[in-house]
């Protein structure tokens, strides 16, 4: 009897001495694991049904190169192909992000990783009516020992944008039913009051139903995808350029792809960037300036 109670108390101890998470992951409100750092991808080359190919995983630590210059759809692929336990990660979803970030598990929590005031100096950000930080590169991962949350994840302000996940597809016949527009065909006739957003690099304003190049056209590249924002709704247009001048055409083969978003305001972004802050415009191609952090359930 007694050696059965002490077997059992053993196995509680070798339970609970069994972390929650992976090494390089923290704990976020005993729900999930993040990764503590934004990611830096290694790429091995490893026996795949019988053919050596190469495998990118994420891998988090300190003090390392934050990846970035990969799509949305390939941060989410190196996220589902590093191990985790039994099974695998995810791309960070957007309430995972957010939540690491703020302190507290759903809507609410701190604007900032440290708590709601801005502190200068704690994050890779600049202060308010500075011009972005003189840097050419994020920071080296954990870089800023006080841009850290309460579960210990680190550089979700000031480093590099971060892709997640907000779980969403476009729906453009949605989107079609909230918009004020005329349509000949998929050509954009009329839109009053609407506006523009183009998908970088360029600048561009939409009026009369004509789409034009802001500044000298020599100096902006003209692009060919972009967003028409029409009262509530946002669609998906190309862009057909003639001179400085473009038709704006509904773009109906992005109907049902993944809606993006990107947190963390890199340290390239400005003041003014806290938590909250989301930018969902770009296509899951888009290739910038962006990193990614992977999520995954707790070990046990």
């Amino acid at each position: 009897m007694l050696l059965g109670s002490v077997g059992a108390v053993g196995l509680a101890v070798l339970a609970c001495s069994q972390p929650l998470c992976p090494a390089g992951m923290s704990v976020v409100g005993s729900a999930y694991c993040i990764d503590s750092f934004e990611v830096a991808v290694v790429t091995e080359v490893r026996d795949l049904a019988g053919e050596r190919r190469p495998v990118s995983t994420a891998v988090s630590r300190r003090d390392a190169e934050p990846t970035t210059g990969l799509s949305w759809r390939a941060a989410r692929e190196v996220c589902a192909a590093t191990p985790h336990g039994p099974g695998f990660k995810h791309l960070a979803t957007s309430a995972e992000w957010e939540d690491a970030g703020d302190g507290h598990m759903g809507p609410g929590g701190t604007r900032f990783p440290y708590g709601d005031d801005w502190v200068s100096g704690r994050c890779g950000l600049p202060d308010a009516g500075a011009g972005p930080l003189a840097l050419s590169a994020p920071p080296r991962t954990g870089s800023h020992a006080g841009c850290r949350s309460v579960w210990k994840v680190y550089d979700l302000l000031g480093g590099a944008w971060e892709w997640v996940d907000p779980g969403k597809v476009l729906d453009l016949g949605g989107e079609l039913a909230r918009a004020s527009l005329t349509l000949e065909g998929d050509l954009v006739r009329d839109a009053p009051g609407a506006t523009v957003e183009a998908m970088w690099p360029g600048r561009v304003e939409f009026a009369g139903g004509e789409v034009r190049l802001l500044g000298n056209g020599r100096d902006w590249k003209r692009p060919e995808r972009g967003w028409l924002h029409s009262g509530e709704a946002r669609l998906p247009v190309s862009l057909r350029w003639s001179g400085d001048t473009a038709q704006l055409v509904l773009d109906r083969a992005r109907d049902g792809e993944p809606v993006t978003e990107k947190r963390g305001g890199a340290y390239y972004a400005g003041a003014g960037v806290d938590l909250r802050y989301a930018y969902d415009g770009h296509d899951p191609d888009f290739i910038g300036s962006i990193g990614f952090r992977c999520a995954g359930p707790l070990l046990r």
